[in-house]
């Protein structure tokens, strides 16, 4: 496969999947396979070598990193590996690269709009800010959307919850 080709994946599969969305559920996306194989444009399977390319091209376009989760020190990368189910889970939150670091953008659903909530200049920013949007979301859930108050027990496991992957980003 020619680097104009690799290039060309790289930038589709950056357009096409979100940096959170993980490797599994990528491969088993129906849209996914039809890509791959227009792309691959070979007997229709995908062979070992396809699937490495393309994971390196996730991997490299989606986080900056070959495997974030192998990361020792904390990068941006990490911090969305570790959040990724969280995101996945919660349509409403996105994080997007921007030129000063990252942005969160939320969906308000009653105004259809976006509302860009802050920058994070460091991962350490980014990862507090998710620990923090990951109990929120949860609590919403847990109470209806705020129709009764948390127990002390809920409360207690959101926070275990939320802490143990904010640790988790700090690990090495």
């Amino acid at each position: 496969m020619s680097d104009n080709t690799k290039q060309i994946m790289e930038a589709l599969f950056t357009a096409a999947y979100s940096p959170a969305q993980g490797m599994e559920q990528i491969k088993d996306d129906e849209h996914f396979q039809k890509l791959a194989r227009d792309i691959y444009a070979g007997d229709g399977e995908f062979n070992e070598k396809f699937m490495e390319l393309f994971e390196y091209a996730v991997n490299k376009t989606a986080y900056g990193e070959a495997d974030p989760s192998e990361e020792k020190d904390l990068t941006f990368a990490k911090v969305m590996y570790v959040f990724s189910d969280y995101l996945n889970e919660n349509k409403n939150v996105e994080i997007t690269k921007v030129r000063h670091g990252y942005a969160a953008l939320l969906w308000d659903g009653i105004i259809q709009e976006y509302i860009i909530t802050e920058g994070f200049h460091t991962p350490e920013e980014l990862a507090k800010f998710l620990a923090n949007s990951f109990f929120c979301y949860h609590e919403l859930l847990i109470t209806c959307d705020g129709r009764r108050n948390l127990t002390p027990e809920e409360k207690d496991e959101l926070n275990r919850a939320s802490e143990a992957l904010l640790k988790k980003c700090f690990e090495n």
